[in-house]
């Protein structure tokens, strides 16, 4: 819960390439999240990036409270 993915704790989001892959592959997933949580990223960044690290955290914050680790 701490740094979020800039920490590079997830290894499959470090690079463009396997962020590139991932969105790619959930792309249905990441933006159903993306309109539930009313999400718009700042332009200045890679899309698929800034997009897979925001469903990364969503999942994390839903799971953190459903698991009662709050």
């Amino acid at each position: 819960m701490n740094y979020g993915c800039i920490s590079d704790m997830v290894s499959s989001l470090v690079y463009y390439c396997a962020t590139h892959t991932i969105f790619d592959n959930h792309y249905d997933e990441i933006e159903e999240l993306r309109f539930d949580h009313d999400f718009t990223p700042n332009n200045d960044q890679d899309l698929r990036n800034t997009l897979d690290w925001f469903a990364f955290k969503q999942i994390t914050y839903t799971l953190f409270y459903e698991l009662g680790l709050d």
